[in-house]
């Protein structure tokens, strides 16, 4: 594989971690406070759990020492191609990233509870914090690579997680909208006022 080839694909893979994070961060986040939070959801968490793994997986194959696809061989590939690259820079903030993925076990996690699917298994407790400095370690390397073998910093767009919100948020409108309507019928009501919905929007 050619080196604009390989960095074609390692940028899909940081599209992916941003995008994994972006999603993952929403569902555990800011869905506590909407009428569906991921606590009172199977559905939900089976999506959130999925995601979990997705990222986990799309990390190690950037980090990974071996990976096909890790960092550390476009950063070889990069030194061997370009004149004036700074693999040896490039490399000690690899094996920096590499470490941390060795001392968070993300090996373990992927092995033993996102091959296996094993969804009852309460130990699944990755930090989304740290996946989050993981993402943005190695999103940030990659801009180094990238800008040092003549190309671009990466751009991040947040369409997925935008649509995604956009979906809850019309789900939380119509819960209000019901609860209103619902409301009125308890109290005999035959009619709501207009500024009771239009208030929803505010």
């Amino acid at each position: 594989m050619q080196l604009d080839e390989r960095m074609k694909v390692t940028r899909d893979l940081i599209w992916q971690v941003n995008t994994y994070q972006d999603i993952l961060e929403y569902l555990s986040y800011d869905l506590h406070d909407s009428a569906s939070p991921i606590s009172q959801n199977e559905g939900l968490f089976f999506v959130w759990h999925s995601l979990m793994g997705l990222q986990i997986l799309a990390l190690s194959k950037l980090i990974k020492d071996d990976g096909a696809f890790s960092l550390k061989k476009l950063i070889n590939m990069g030194g061997a191609k370009v004149k004036g690259f700074d693999k040896s820079g490039l490399l000690e903030d690899f094996d920096y990233i590499h470490s941390e993925y060795q001392r968070h076990k993300l090996d373990s996690v992927r092995d033993q509870f996102i091959a296996h699917l094993d969804m009852s298994d309460d130990e699944i407790k990755t930090d989304i914090h740290m996946l989050c400095v993981a993402k943005n370690q190695v999103t940030s390397l990659y801009d180094r690579i990238s800008l040092a073998t003549g190309g671009e910093e990466y751009q991040h767009d947040e369409r997925c997680v935008k649509g995604i919100r956009g979906l809850f948020d019309e789900i939380d409108e119509y819960e209000k909208i019901k609860a209103i309507i619902v409301a009125a019928q308890i109290k005999g009501l035959k009619q709501v006022n207009v500024s009771d919905f239009l208030a929803i929007k505010c």
